[in-house]
């Protein structure tokens, strides 16, 4: 069965004739199109794996990292970096408004924008489920900050992927701003 890209279904004719070349381009967009989905599947699936190792084998381990930094197993019964344990479920609606706000208002452009917003979905989503499953979230990670009263953080993957999203998102934003192309 061969897929029109005009048409939409596959195996039903386009009435319109397209060239090799056209037909390649529109196969090529949809295929950039798709490419955050995997994106957002390979975010979630890589923090499960990360949380579930991080369980398995740093219960009661210090690992300890260049730069300061460690690796140890950390229950997080707030939200981000461990904050506002009581304000979890509020934060999370907040959240998941804001995430629909960027998915269905915001127009994003360029590939930047999105897969900006699928890491933000990929790691809102990877937490939220954690959280719901277990009570907390699972953080191992120690990034020193070595600010005035605040030695560092926990995190865990979905919150560098949280962190990632928003750098992409602001970079696709910025570059509308500016006429840029996409």
């Amino acid at each position: 069965m061969r897929f029109f890209p005009k048409s939409g279904c596959p195996g039903i004719v386009s009435t319109s004739v397209m060239t090799p070349g056209e037909e390649g381009m529109s196969i090529r967009k949809e295929n950039e199109r798709s490419r955050p989905h995997g994106l957002f599947v390979f975010a979630v699936v890589f923090d499960a794996v990360a949380k579930a190792a991080a369980r398995a084998f740093l219960s009661g381990t210090t690992v300890s990292l260049p730069f300061g930094a460690f690796l140890r197993l950390h229950a997080n019964p707030g939200v981000a970096f461990g904050m506002a344990g009581s304000w979890g479920g509020a934060l999370g609606v907040v959240g998941v408004a804001i995430l629909l706000y960027l998915t269905y208002v915001v127009p994003l452009r360029g590939r930047a924008g999105r897969y900006g917003l699928a890491l933000l979905w990929a790691g809102g989503l990877s937490n939220a489920v954690e959280r719901l499953a277990l009570g907390g979230v699972t953080d191992f990670l120690f990034l020193p900050l070595g600010l005035a009263g605040i030695p560092g953080l926990f995190v865990n993957i979905a919150d560098l992927w949280v962190g990632l999203g928003v750098c992409l998102l602001a970079a696709d934003v910025f570059r509308q701003r500016d006429g840029a192309e996409p």
